[in-house]
């Protein structure tokens, strides 16, 4: 069975009750050539023998997000709902609630006057941009790991997101949506992150020390990608479509049907985070990246552009980190 097939086999099961495990190794041993070439980080070589250790993982024992956090998002879906009536679920959540306000009031939003309550932040900040917070706040605490940095995930999200929105300007659409699905979009490395999380280390170092780009060395130990896995869960949570879809095709677009616009405009940001802050990819802005820009109706200077705007909120960037731990 393909990987795709296995996928969409999964796609049609999630919400049955039984246990499904969405991650396989499916390779009981790969190349030596592509296991033993290249060093780990400590000077290790990557061997066959741990990599058969790859435990399944199962998407009904992913950590869900804080009971707070997942009222308030049900609330904020109601369109009868106000500021007063997203506080009144928050507040229940001492710590929820001093985070949001402390990343409300962080640089990033470029507040002058300071947020002093959770139905100001609504008000102030609005419905999307408070969801963009809660889901942030509630999966950093809901996904910790000691082993794996996720602070640079989280930097490299909000990179994202920056970017996005700043692209969403140039194609006059709504920047705050734009802003939270830059936010979401790699949350499923976050699910590699918890479950496998000795495991996706050698995902990490397939991607750092050789040619395989992270979807590939995810695909070559396990079944799935991590916009696949991400799909899953952004359902699981009940997120907008539209975010749901950007999450899987951020590096598919073409595949995303009538979503090819958002789902572009965020793969892009994807790769403009990567080219200001990581150095992962060119920045100059590659073919693939011109092709795009183009069918968006985007002059390919805009690329440039973008780059300069993640690099100039660089600090800001890492006042929302510091805010959201």
């Amino acid at each position: 069975m393909s990987a795709c097939s296995a996928c969409a086999g999964l796609l049609r099961l999630r919400d049955l009750p039984q246990p499904i495990h969405a991650f396989q190794l499916v390779h009981s041993g790969l190349p030596t050539s592509l296991l033993e070439a290249n060093d780990g980080l400590d000077g290790s070589k990557l061997t066959a023998e741990p990599l058969a250790r790859f435990r399944p993982i199962d998407v009904y024992e992913v950590p869900t997000l804080p009971a707070v956090v997942m009222q308030a998002l049900r609330v904020m879906q109601d369109p009868a709902s106000d500021a007063r009536t997203v506080e009144q679920v928050i507040v229940h959540d001492p710590a929820i609630s001093a985070k949001i306000l402390r990343v409300a009031n962080s640089a990033f939003f470029g507040r002058s006057r300071r947020v002093g309550t959770i139905a100001d932040a609504v008000r102030v900040l609005g419905f999307t941009n408070v969801q963009g917070m809660l889901i942030s706040v509630g999966a950093f605490d809901a996904f910790r790991t000691e082993r794996l940095n996720l602070v640079d995930f989280w930097r490299h999200s909000i990179a994202t997101a920056t970017a996005a929105r700043f692209l969403a300007a140039a194609l006059r659409h709504p920047g705050d949506e734009a802003f939270m699905a830059g936010l979401l979009h790699d949350i499923g490395k976050l699910i590699f992150a918890v479950q496998a999380e000795s495991s996706y280390r050698h995902v990490l170092e397939l991607e750092r020390n050789s040619a395989l780009g992270s979807l590939d060395a995810e695909r070559t130990l396990f079944e799935f990608t991590h916009p696949e896995v991400g799909e899953m869960v952004a359902e699981r949570w009940d997120l907008p479509a539209r975010h749901i879809a950007a999450i899987a095709h951020h590096h598919d677009p073409d595949a995303s049907g009538d979503q090819y616009r958002f789902c572009a405009l965020v793969g892009l940001a994807n790769r403009a985070a990567h080219a200001a802050l990581d150095g992962f990819v060119d920045t100059l802005a590659g073919d693939e990246d011109t092709a795009r820009l183009r069918r968006l109706g985007l002059r390919p200077a805009l690329w440039d552009d973008c780059l300069a705007n993640v690099l100039a909120a660089r600090p800001t960037i890492e006042g929302f980190v510091g805010a959201i731990r």
